[in-house]
């Protein structure tokens, strides 16, 4: 993102889309503050009135009035502080809920993402964008509620009651106020540059905390806390020097300013004073003179703050607006339609997909796997095992050709319905930061108690979780680390089979679990794939070897297929693979 080029115009549009609902009584909150703010602007004249009796007492004038002008400065006090605290009642109902809804239409703006938006972002980056937005929009509309408002109240009556009644010097007021909102929209929009990169450097630390937090296994194992902090030590500072330039610009800005209110004050002093001793002002015009320069210079330093302010929670909400704004790479076609599963038949025709222009990681392949047929996808690492699967999952679209699940083209139904139909177990099951109870149901949320834990016993995984302290209500730790390897293993396996899915992949999922544990899951796994279509993606082909048929593959084509036997009595690739793996890893896999 260009930050020169970018305009908060979009940010803006984002909240005032969320505040249309809310449009009644956000009107109402602005009246409220107008008329508690005009109340404090109403004072100075109140005491203007007040100093001119006292005075005129001291050469014979009356009294009477001055307990008039007493009761009216009780009433105008009231009147500010109760609409100030309508205005508070107002602001809650209202923001709370606009920051909710800001807060669901991030979640929901990048939950549409696809699976490749995903993995070329950090986690901890996507968090922070989708928070921002909604703190954004809180600190945006506490400036503008409760600072611009007033000030702009507080302009509006003071510059009036200035020319209307004092003239000529009465302009004064309305130029220094049109010279001092200039100067803080310039500097305003020079700093807005940095705030930009600022909010930049902010994502990619919070990034680059989040990945090396998430991989601290890797960099104690590596000894990498040096090269790490080489890392942040860089990111750190590069933000230091934005941050930097920006601060000093605001003291600029604050330099300049005060030099020219210190003219201004100094000027309207004096010619207050000369106007005094001719006769044209009374000591309570020069009191309410003052009083109005008192309040407009103090809320004028806030006009820029405001600004500032304005143009920095357009900075930290722009990344989720551009998220927002992006484009989704998978999308449900228009007349998208639930997929319906009778049978199980997948069909894969001529599917040529690319991950890089150069290289094909599925070159027009096509195959035919028949409804409750088992199929093993083998082959060395790249053949493109993973990315026919992730195309069967809709992750991704084929560039060319089409994949068929009982004569429904995948691209042609809903993402939802066809993700519905296949229970995968992943090599590296992740799981939620939840209970077990909560990551096994999962797959299933209106199962059961008992058929949850029926799953869990079907993959022997029911024992160990009732050892625990706190049984199915343990929490498993980010991303399961409670939980061994192979528990983590045998916990996705029970979401599988509690989800009942009429097509299941098996990706490695034995990997993690040692001979013993691997064996006790077989019976579990093979009453999974009974009934169902299964694919199962293997490197350790013992594990294969009663699928009803294995397909052999290599750099993204189809080289092979045939049963376990069929293959071995031919010089193929998988012939090579078994026997390397029959004699104990002996010589390296040609590929």
């Amino acid at each position: 993102m260009n930050p020169m080029s970018w305009s908060i115009t979009p940010v803006l549009r984002i909240y005032a889309r969320h505040i249309k609902p809310y449009r009644g009584l956000t009107v109402l909150l602005f009246i409220t503050i107008v008329i508690a703010d005009s109340m404090s602007m109403v004072l100075p004249w109140v005491f203007k009135n007040i100093v001119d009796l006292m005075v005129a007492s001291a050469t014979g004038g009356s009294l009477q009035l001055l307990w008039y002008w007493f009761a009216v400065t009780v009433v105008v006090r009231a009147i500010h502080w109760g609409f100030w605290r309508i205005s508070g009642l107002l602001a809650a109902h209202v923001q709370t809920r606009v920051y909710r809804d800001l807060e669901q239409t991030s979640f929901d703006g990048i939950m549409r993402h696809s699976y490749r938006f995903f993995s070329n972002a950090f986690a901890g980056a996507l968090a922070r964008r989708a928070q921002r937005l909604a703190t954004s929009f809180r600190d945006l509309a506490e400036a503008i509620l409760w600072r611009f408002t007033p000030l702009v109240t507080s302009i509006v009556i003071a510059n009036v009651v200035a020319i209307v009644r004092y003239g000529l010097i009465g302009l004064a007021l309305p130029v220094w106020t049109v010279l001092f909102i200039y100067l803080n929209i310039r500097f305003a929009r020079q700093k807005y540059q940095w705030d930009l990169k600022k909010a930049d450097y902010d994502s990619r630390i919070g990034g680059f905390f989040a990945d090396v937090f998430a991989n601290i296994v890797n960099v104690k194992l590596f000894g990498g806390n040096k090269q790490e902090k080489a890392r942040v030590t860089e990111l750190t500072d590069a933000r230091r020097d934005v941050s930097e330039k920006s601060w000093k610009l605001s003291e600029y800005q604050a330099t300049i300013i005060s030099v020219v209110n210190l003219i201004t004050e100094a000027g309207m002093i004096a010619w207050s004073i000369i106007l005094w001793q001719r006769g044209v002002l009374t000591v309570g015009d020069i009191i309410l003179l003052q009083s109005y320069l008192a309040v407009l210079f103090g809320r004028m330093f806030d006009i820029g703050r405001v600004i500032v302010r304005t143009y920095e929670s357009a900075a930290e909400g722009s990344e989720m607006v551009e998220t927002l704004g992006a484009a989704v790479e998978v999308q449900d076609a228009p007349d998208a339609k639930p997929l319906h599963v009778r049978e199980g038949r997948i069909v894969l025709e001529n599917v040529l997909f690319q991950y890089h222009k150069d290289s094909a990681a599925l070159d027009n392949v096509s195959l035919d796997i028949r409804a409750g047929e088992r199929v093993a996808l083998v082959g060395p690492s790249g053949a493109g095992k993973s990315t026919l699967v992730k195309l069967l999952l809709r992750f991704f679209d084929a560039e060319k050709g089409r994949i068929l699940i009982d004569d429904q083209d995948t691209s042609r139904v809903t993402q939802d319905s066809l993700r519905a139909v296949i229970a995968l177990v992943p090599q590296v099951p992740f799981l939620f930061h939840r209970t077990l109870m909560e990551n096994i149901r999962y797959s299933r949320p209106s199962a059961t108690d008992k058929e949850v834990m029926e799953a869990s016993k079907k993959a022997r995984c029911h024992d160990f979780i009732k050892e625990l302290p706190k049984g199915y209500d343990t929490l498993v730790g980010e991303r399961g680390v409670k939980l061994s390897g192979g528990e983590r293993q045998r916990v996705a396996i029970a979401r599988a089979i509690l989800k009942d899915a009429p097509v299941v992949v098996l990706d490695e999922a034995t990997s993690s679990l040692d001979s013993e544990s691997e064996k006790k899951i077989q019976e579990a796994l093979h009453r999974l794939m009974q009934g169902r279509t299964v694919i199962v993606i293997a490197h350790r082909l013992s594990t294969v070897m009663q699928m009803d048929r294995i397909v052999v593959m290599d750099r993204g084509r189809i080289i092979d297929m045939g049963t376990h036997q069929e293959l071995l009595g031919k010089p193929t690739m998988y012939r090579r693979l078994w026997e390397i793996q029959a004699g104990g890893f002996a010589a390296p896999v040609s590929e």
